[in-house]
């Protein structure tokens, strides 16, 4: 799965915060590049895959001790406790040993969720981000936008406060999440962040000028990075 300390260097955040503080000296609108590793557990597909595991290990079991089985299932005397043994070991092993394999290799658990709860993994979480980390310097300073990116999801989810989100299309959101798809695609992320915060930054400093705007004399908020 991929990391956002990967990604990212010191020099790539530092990069990230320069633009973020110019547009925010420029549409007093605080926005908030935030950069997640997950966004969900997923443990349902964690269990699917060892479900198939165990599934496939008794199939291969079977293909090769077929005969031993076989006589253990009519119940015929003589191979009592020698079928059921290897059975029961490589279904609990199976299903041990692919849950385990699920939490390493993302592709593989990713084969078992659904698109829509990847979105709403997505976008529960980009809330969880902009109420609970950023709520009260929303209500105290300048508006705020968090744009969040879910590494493992590959999904984008913006949250504003709501005089900003009213103004904002499903057009102007794309145009914010595009170059950060793009950028995470062309492992440079670093220049996706900075086009997406600049691209917000056009897109609200227009929102934020109307007699609505609120003074913001404290420093700009950074890039958000979540492990």
């Amino acid at each position: 799965m991929l990391k956002p300390d990967k990604l990212l260097t010191e020099a790539d955040v530092q990069q990230v915060n320069e633009v973020a503080s110019y547009a925010r000296a420029r549409s007093n609108v605080d926005i908030i590049p935030v950069v997640t590793g997950s966004s969900g557990k997923y443990d349902r597909a964690e269990d699917m895959v060892g479900l198939w595991a165990a599934a496939l290990g008794l199939a291969l079991l079977w293909l090769l001790f077929s005969r031993v089985v076989g006589r253990e299932t009519v119940g015929q005397t003589g191979t009592n406790g020698i079928g059921l043994i290897p059975i029961l070991a490589i279904v609990i092993i199976g299903f041990l040993g692919g849950t385990l394999l699920a939490t390493q290799i993302g592709w593989l658990r990713r084969l078992f969720i659904p698109t829509h709860q990847l979105d709403k993994a997505s976008e529960a979480h980009a809330r969880y981000v902009f109420y609970d980390c950023f709520s009260h310097r929303h209500q105290e300073q300048a508006h705020l936008c968090v744009i969040h990116l879910s590494l493992y999801e590959r999904r984008v989810a913006i949250v504003a406060d709501k005089h900003l989100q009213e103004k904002l299309t499903d057009a102007d959101l794309e145009s914010i999440r595009r170059p950060i798809l793009e950028g995470l695609s062309k492992q440079n992320l670093r220049d996706g962040l900075c086009d997406a915060v600049r691209r917000a930054e056009e897109l609200l400093a227009t929102s934020s000028a109307d007699g609505n705007s609120r003074p913001c004399p404290t420093p700009a908020m950074q890039l958000r990075i979540i492990q």
